[in-house]
This record gives C-alpha cells, sequence and structure tokens, in this order.
C-alpha cells in the first residue's frame, strides 16, 4: 500500500508538470530512495515514542538498586494509554487540591492564613497537625495507628514519620506530611510518565532512602499493572476507573504472618474486619484439608478486594482459586493487590468481573461505598447513601458459564477438581444462588464456608426474599460447618446433620446461639415473608 501511493504521488505530480508548455521536467528522484526516507523517518519517530514512554533507563532512584527494566512494544503501548488517559504529565499529584487533600494538608501559613506568627497552634486544620500535637501532648497512646479505620491513618510506616524530623519546617514548626501515593500515581509510574516518576524519586530522597511504595511497581510487578490497566479499560469506564484510583492507596496488614500491602479507599473502615475474619483463629479457611490435596478449587463469589483470595493463594499455593467479583471499583482494585502481594512465578488466581445469579445475562444494581467496600449490595439502606457511593448496575451469569469460561481460557483445568471449596460472602447473593442449583451441582461442593454467614436477618424487610426462598437456602448452608456454627438462621434446623466429622447436627454444635430463636425469628419476619417482590426490585437501596 506504501509503495503504491509513493509511486502514485511521484507519477502525478511529474504529469502535472510535464503537461505545461515549456515546463522543466523534475529531476526523478528513485522509488527506493524515497521508501528509504519515509521509512527512516517513521522507524526514529517509532524509536523516540519508546523512549518516551519508558523504554530509556531513567536516572536511579534512591530506592532502587538497578535501572527500570525496558518495556517491549506491546506494553509501550499500553503504557501511552496511561500516561494520556490518566492525565499524567498535568495532574497535580500532592500539589493541589485532589480527593484525598485533606490528608496531604499542612500547616503552612499560606494553607492556613490564620496560622501566621502561631509556631505552636492549636489548630484543627489537618489531621497530621492534630497528631502532631497530640503527640507533644503525650496523648498520642490514645489514638489507633494500625489503619483500621481511624480517618487520615495508613499505618505503622505514616506513624512513624509523625516523629521524624525530617518532616518539619524549623522555622514554623509546621509539619508536612509524608507523600501519600494514590492508585492514579501507581499506574502513572508504572507507564514510566517522567513528572510522577521524578517526584518519586525526590520522595524517596527526602525520605532519606524510605520507599513511600511498597509494591514492586517499577520492576518485577510492571508487567503485570499494565496488564491489569488493559483489562480494566475494556470493562470499565474511564471516568470510574479514575475515581477509583484517585481513592485508593496502600494500607499495610498482616497475612500469613507477614506485612501485606493491600489497596483500598483511604476511608474504607470495613477491611480490617476481613482481615481480622479471615487470619483470626477462628477463620474459615484455615485447615482446609480439601485444599491441600492436588486439583483442589477454591471459588470465592463475592471476593470484593481480594483479601481471602490473596490468603488462600497464600497459604494454599498449589490450589487453584477463582475470584469472582461483581462490583467493578473493587474487582480493579482486588487485580491490583492480586499483582502486589503474590510472587509473579506462583500460580495467580483467575478473577472474573461479574455477579452470579441463577440465569446468564440477567442484571442487578448494586451500591459501591468506598467507606465500607465488604457492603456492596443491592439493599443499602437509603438513609445511609451518601455523595461518594456509586451505584452499579451488574450482570448476572450462572456459576457454570463462568467456570466453564474460565477453563476454556486454562486458567483452571477443565477436568473436573478432586475437591472443591466455596466461599459465598456476597451480601444476600446465596439466595439467588444456591435456591437454584441441583441437588448434585450442590453436593459437588466439598466445602462451603462464609466470613458473614447468611444475610437475613440484616436484609431490611422490604427488600427481603420470600421466607421459602430463605428456608432452602438456609437449609443447605446449615448443613456446612462454617453456617452452622454462627448463623441464627440455622437454628430453625436443630436436627441438620452437619457435614463436619464430631458434630452430628446443627443443635449439638452452636451451643447457646439458638436460646432466644424464636424472638429474633419474629422480629427478623423469617417465616412471615410471602413472596420475592422487594427482593427482585431493580433497586440498589431499601
Amino acid at each position: 500500500f506504501s509503495q503504491k501511493m509513493v509511486f502514485s504521488q511521484q507519477s502525478n505530480t511529474s504529469a502535472r508538470l510535464g503537461s505545461r508548455k515549456g515546463s522543466r521536467q523534475p529531476k526523478k528522484v528513485p522509488l527506493q530512495a524515497l521508501l528509504g526516507i519515509g521509512g527512516g523517518a517513521v522507524l526514529a519517530c517509532f524509536f523516540v515514542l519508546i523512549w518516551k514512554l519508558g523504554g530509556e533507563t531513567p536516572t536511579r532512584a534512591e530506592t532502587h538498586k538497578k535501572p527500570i527494566p525496558q518495556l517491549g512494544n506491546t506494553p509501550n503501548a499500553v503504557a501511552l494509554d496511561v500516561i494520556t488517559s490518566l492525565e499524567c504529565d498535568t495532574f497535580n499529584f500532592g500539589d493541589g487540591p485532589t480527593s484525598y487533600d485533606s490528608m496531604n494538608a499542612n500547616n503552612s501559613e499560606e494553607a492556613n492564613p490564620n496560622n501566621k506568627d502561631k509556631p505552636n497552634t492549636n489548630n484543627d486544620g489537618s489531621p497530621w497537625q492534630r497528631h502532631r500535637r497530640l503527640a507533644d501532648s503525650n496523648l498520642v497512646d490514645d489514638i489507633n495507628f494500625s489503619g483500621d479505620g481511624y480517618p487520615g491513618e495508613f499505618g505503622e510506616q505514616q506513624q512513624n514519620m509523625i516523629d521524624d524530623a525530617r518532616f518539619y519546617d524549623a522555622g514554623n514548626y509546621a509539619y508536612t506530611p509524608p507523600h501519600i501515593v494514590t492508585g492514579r500515581e501507581l499506574f502513572c509510574l508504572v507507564a514510566g510518565a517522567q513528572k510522577v516518576t521524578a517526584k518519586h524519586q525526590e520522595e524517596a530522597a527526602k525520605q532519606g532512602g524510605t520507599p513511600s511504595l511498597q509494591c514492586d511497581a517499577l520492576d518485577t510487578r510492571r508487567e503485570g499493572l499494565l496488564n491489569v490497566w488493559s483489562s480494566a479499560r475494556s470493562q470499565m469506564t474511564l471516568e470510574m476507573i479514575k475515581s477509583v484510583l484517585d481513592l485508593a492507596v496502600e494500607k499495610s496488614f498482616v497475612i500469613k504472618d507477614n506485612s501485606r500491602y493491600i489497596w483500598a479507599p483511604s476511608q474504607d473502615d470495613s477491611l480490617q474486619f476481613y482481615v481480622d475474619s479471615i487470619t483470626g483463629e477462628n477463620s474459615s479457611i484455615r485447615n482446609l484439608d480439601a485444599l491441600e490435596k492436588k486439583g483442589g478449587l477454591f471459588v470465592d463469589i463475592g471476593s470484593g478486594l481480594g483479601v481471602s483470595t490473596l490468603a488462600v493463594s497464600l497459604l494454599y499455593p498449589d490450589a487453584t482459586v477463582l475470584s469472582i467479583e461483581p462490583a467493578m471499583p473493587s474487582w480493579l482494585l482486588q487485580r491490583i493487590n492480586l499483582v502486589c502481594n503474590l510472587e509473579p512465578t506462583s500460580k495467580m488466581p483467575h478473577p472474573v468481573m461479574s455477579g452470579v445469579g441463577p440465569k446468564n445475562d440477567g442484571m442487578l444494581k448494586m451500591m459501591w461505598r468506598p467507606t465500607s467496600t465488604g457492603a456492596t449490595r443491592a439493599w443499602t439502606p437509603h438513609e445511609e447513601k451518601t455523595p461518594q457511593d456509586i451505584e452499579l448496575i451488574v450482570r448476572l451469569r450462572t456459576l457454570r458459564s463462568i467456570f466453564a469460561e474460565a477453563a476454556a481460557d486454562e486458567d483452571i483445568d477443565a477436568d473436573a477438581p478432586s475437591s472443591v471449596v466455596l466461599n459465598i460472602d456476597c451480601e444476600g447473593c446465596e439466595y439467588n444462588i444456591i435456591p437454584a442449583m441441583s441437588d448434585s451441582e450442590f453436593d459437588a461442593f466439598d466445602t462451603i464456608v462464609g466470613t458473614t454467614g447468611v444475610h437475613w436477618g440484616y436484609i431490611p424487610e422490604d427488600k427481603r426474599p420470600s421466607s421459602s426462598r430463605g428456608s432452602s437456602t438456609h437449609e443447605r448452608l446449615c448443613s456446612h460447618y462454617d453456617f452452622a456454627r454462627q448463623c441464627m438462621e440455622c437454628c430453625a434446623f436443630p436436627d441438620l446433620k452437619v457435614r463436619r466429622p464430631g458434630h452430628q447436627s446443627v443443635s449439638s454444635l452452636n451451643g447457646d446461639l439458638c436460646t432466644n430463636f424464636e424472638a429474633w425469628a419474629s422480629e427478623k419476619g423469617l417465616f412471615a415473608s410471602n413472596d420475592d417482590f422487594g427482593w427482585t426490585q431493580l433497586t440498589s437501596m431499601a
């Protein structure tokens, strides 16, 4: 095609010039020379593009002992999309107002004019300022620095920085907090954006080599994160991606005896609960013999930010993990968490963005809450909605079709697994999934677990399913130990046999749990919901 275009242009130009009487014929330039010049120019532009997008080896940062690896052609194309889509070269990362501006506010005269000539002010204009004042007053022990929901806190690393003299202005005793890397900044770093990379190196030098980013985004996790971006761009709107990444920061937790850094909205107060539930002594994922066997499969429905998926991948490295999450924002953060916390050479989970329902291609409305990502559901009370909450329309698919797709992609074995563990923690979706299963499908699960059990007692009255739907769901799930030991709903089946050695029935397992069952069942309308009218309404709120 290029040859034809060049030849045609040359011929037409010569013809027009030659048609003029007395005109001088131009000197003909050989076709090969034109192609050589044009091809060289294109090749030169291509290499300049590669160099600009991170193919070059930038100056070594304080926190890196080796140059940033070069990217191939395809990753560089994705990196270009990151830089342009996230406005990496023009966006103010900590230099101006952002969605998390209060976290990075300082006590300077410019930021707080009322503080002029008041070096030891008690003004509560920023959380960092309050921390400094409380530390000086020996009140710091009353503050929870674990990163579990106290406003503005991000864990032990930032706590130590509060007492670090490097972050103080000696002239007015103002506290300038360490830079907190957001999800947007993470991807700009991965893409090799020059402005963000320079700022990252500057912050590392300011902190004496202490990295402000724990995920190895510039080296071993770089290609994995570019794959996450590529996948997200094909399934989410750009505006939603930006909103989620601007809210997300790294939070430190201990999972499997090691510190792990989970990306989550800075104000998410539900994450600590799920980490404690997964890592505690009574964790439902401990001692899962079914996953110790070769060919074991863990199916995580409602996997959220990926805490349970990550923990299972670490505890049972040979198990296959199928992680299913309907909420697009949580799915994106989960993908980041898996890439950043699992070794690239390990057996990676297969993450699927989908809701699970009784049939394919149905729809469901859900409310995603940045302050409580673990409470993404279709029955959030209307009065609890905040301006930050995002209503999502989710596509529903059957578990069978999701499994078949994963097998076709060769992420899980197409053959029947030796044993299957189902983790169902999906804020009420159990009332859609469990009744729709045939007996053989339900019996295929060796073990079924759930961090928060079943949800009848939490669902508002106008959004409850029918009592018959609830009863069939409860009877099936209460035959598994993790539900029988913690769910009041199981008290309706005291003689139900539990699938666990040493426990013959629900009543022999749950002790005093059922003492007030009749009063509880009456209060919650356990046997009084006549139909599914409220349950099937397409609303995200009760």
